[in-house]
Parts: C-alpha cells; structure tokens; sequence
C-alpha cells in the first residue's frame, strides 16, 4: 500500500534525467510503500519515490536495515560530498593500512564488591550494536557471600543503548521483586 509522505532526503543526489544535484536536507514529497522485510533484522524495508524538480524523472531510494542507512534504487545517482573525497582520496580500503602501530594497554581489573549483610546486589549491563541496532541485557543478583541467586540474559532485538540499559535495570528488579530477594542494592558496570 502507497502512502504520501513528506521527507528530507538523506545523502546527495544527482538526476540521471537532467543532471540536477538534490543536496542532503532537501524536502520532498512522494510516495512511501512497504518492500518486504530484512532477513536478518526482521525490520520492514521501505521504498521511496520521488520525482525531481526540474525534469519530472522519478528516482527511488530503499531503507537499508543492514547499514542503518538508505540506498539508491534507480533514477538517480549518490554524489560523494567534497570534503569526503578529499578527505579520503587514496587512503587504503584494508585496515593493514590505517593501523601503523599497536599501543600496549595495562588490562583494568574489575572486582566485585559486596553488599552489607543480608542485602543482595543487582548487577547490571544492556549494549546495542549501534545506537540502533541489536540489543541485549544481562545481570546477575548476589548475597552479601557473593553466592549466585539469579542470573539472566535477554536479547531485545533492535533499540537503543539507553533502553537496552533501562530494561536490564527493569528486568533485574522485577526478577528479585518476583523471586522475594530484598532489600537489594544495585549497580551498573559499564562498557570499558
């Protein structure tokens, strides 16, 4: 089903019609319709038709789960921004040619500190791949011996790191509400 949308447009764009540049940030209007769905994400793809300005050529463009982005589909061609070009001119593709030297890191070593006596400590982490991207939360609940009474791991599909860290504190709390494990004290352990 097609639906009329009002959009700004992602990235550069040159007519292959009449050659016009579209510039990153230009609204259109057009028309927005559902193209399946990504294999790996399970995130619908949607496609979007334009026409340009000057010559009336339609150009679409198609959202990409897979690199958080949108592609050119036909009728138009993605122009490379100046300074990017510029920027990366002749700089290798391989990684073998950005890393010129490894630097040595002490490991930082992590301990776990326990809570007064007769409270249980709630441990907690949530990360995504990217900002957008595959989520996943874990934690871990423990006596004040530093003995295992519940651990958990769920993985949330696509959002945020900001939720994903929220929902390890709201699943955490839950479980030790549920489980009768209070008074608890919790703590966050972040990425290093």
């Amino acid at each position: 089903m097609e639906k009329s949308v009002k959009m700004f447009i992602p990235f550069d764009l040159r007519c292959n019609g009449c050659g016009r540049r579209t510039c990153k940030g230009d609204r259109f209007q057009g028309l927005k319709e559902e193209a399946g769905r990504d294999a790996c994400f399970g995130v619908e793809i949607y496609r979007f038709q334009f026409q340009c300005p000057s010559c009336r050529a339609a150009f679409s463009i198609k959202s990409d789960p897979g690199r958080y982005d949108y592609i050119v589909e036909s009728g138009a061609t993605l122009v490379p921004r100046k300074r990017n070009v510029a920027m990366y001119h002749g700089v290798p593709l391989s990684i073998d040619g950005i890393i010129l030297e490894r630097v040595p890191r002490a490991p930082s070593i992590m301990r776990w500190c326990a809570p007064s006596l007769s409270w249980f400590k709630l441990n907690t982490n949530g990360s995504s791949f990217g900002n957008l991207g595959l989520a996943g939360v874990a934690g871990i609940i423990r006596d004040s011996a530093g003995h295992v009474h519940l651990a958990y791991q769920v993985a949330l599909g696509i959002g945020t790191s900001v939720l994903a860290v929220l929902t390890a504190v709201w699943r955490g709390l839950e479980l030790a509400l549920t489980h009768g494990l209070a008074p608890w004290w919790w703590r966050w352990m972040p990425r290093r």
